[in-house]
């Protein structure tokens, strides 16, 4: 009659792939609401929290880098060329924390 498929050596009648599509679907969205619901919000409050922290963590050696490293930054900027030489500021960079491991 009509066209068959066949799936994993099985022949599959179209409108048995079709109500079995249809129900998987049904399924998947069924079956979420009736499982336990977890509180994602108050473990999500707290790594956001942990992540602010770090975030002005960061921030603040940051600024304090600025600080100590503002002529080497400024002695790049103001060369004798209008580019800033971003090879040399990942150098030193590299070579500062280098430095500050050892």
């Amino acid at each position: 009659m009509g066209a068959n498929y066949v799936i994993f050596g099985k022949t599959v009648r179209p409108h048995v792939l079709a109500l079995a599509t249809l129900g998987s679907v049904a399924a998947g969205i069924a079956i979420p609401k009736f499982l336990p619901k977890d509180e994602p919000i108050q473990q999500a409050n707290t790594s956001i929290q942990t992540a602010v922290e770090t975030v002005k963590d960061g921030a603040a050696k940051a600024a304090e880098t600025v600080k100590t490293g503002s002529d080497k930054v400024t002695s790049v900027v103001t060369g004798n060329s209008d580019d800033i030489d971003v090879e040399k500021l990942i150098n030193d960079f590299v070579n500062s924390v280098d430095d500050k491991k050892q």
